[in-house]
């Protein structure tokens, strides 16, 4: 008879395939760690989150929340280079659906593409691994329209960073529509992990 095991220990068969016994698994290689965020405490264009070289991942996950600001607001997503210089430059393409409809696209741009509009939350994965590869992003957006007879409107976007010479060292998530702010209480969060 197996004794009680101590707290986390999983049951496995032994070597010789006679018995069960207990171990202790391996920590898991890889985690998801915070890399930085940001809460607007005043309306503005731009949401940053910057983080030091020696932190830059394989891969980041990046949560926006936008709620109903001053206008509409048109989404674009950059990144700060290894220097920590945000690239603003033409260097960006997206490919969108919107609620399932035809793709769009839009290249050479500034930014990565979202969603024109304000309450809403994006949902943003990117594979940066290597700084000689062009950066792909994967993006959920999800517009909110107020009451429960209302559905989402929800975009997908495919978009890419084609720099071959950098790494990944900041996000800056921005309004490219001048009119539109950001209210108060807009939110960035990135996550990061390695291979």
């Amino acid at each position: 008879r197996l004794a009680i095991g101590t707290p986390a220990q999983q049951i496995q068969v032994n070597a010789g395939a006679t018995a069960p016994e207990w171990y202790t698994s391996a920590a898991a290689a890889s985690t998801w760690v915070k890399l930085g965020s940001t809460v607007l405490g005043a309306p503005a264009n731009n949401m940053d989150v910057q983080w030091a070289l020696a932190d830059v991942k394989d891969f980041l996950r990046i949560y926006v929340w936008a709620p109903a600001g001053a206008g509409t607001i048109r989404r674009y997503l950059s990144f700060f280079d290894s220097a920590g210089n945000v690239d603003i430059g033409l260097n960006y393409n997206t490919t969108f659906s919107t609620n399932n409809g035809a793709l769009g696209a839009s290249g050479a741009n500034n930014g990565i593409n979202g969603y024109d509009g304000n309450d809403e939350a994006d949902f943003i994965d990117v594979s940066c691994s290597l700084a000689t590869q062009e950066k792909l992003t994967h993006t959920i957006c999800v517009n909110n329209v107020a009451g429960v007879a209302n559905a989402t409107t929800v975009r997908e976007c495919y978009g890419k960073w084609a720099d071959t010479t950098n790494e990944i060292r900041g996000v800056r998530i921005w309004n490219t529509s001048g009119a539109a702010t950001y209210a108060a209480g807009a939110s960035v969060l990135v996550l990061g992990t390695d291979l």
